[in-house]
């Protein structure tokens, strides 16, 4: 995941919840979190191929942050 994922699936998960609770709630009584939820993940693995991979060095940074605190 990338940040345009990230930002994407906060988007698309925020717009879901009011359209579909003042939209659509009406129609199909599902609580409005659940599809939210699903719109969103889409959205995140979507846009994150569809756009470019982080930096390698702030790759090697994470991997190294990750690698310390699983020997703490």
């Amino acid at each position: 995941m990338n940040w345009q994922g990230t930002l994407a699936g906060i988007l698309s998960g925020g717009i879901s919840v009011l359209v579909w609770r003042n939209f659509i709630k009406e129609y199909i009584d599902l609580y409005e979190l659940l599809p939210a939820f699903v719109i969103s993940v889409i959205f995140i693995v979507v846009v994150s191929l569809l756009t470019s991979k982080p930096d390698e060095e702030i790759q090697k940074e994470f991997d190294e942050f990750i690698k310390a605190e699983l020997h703490n």
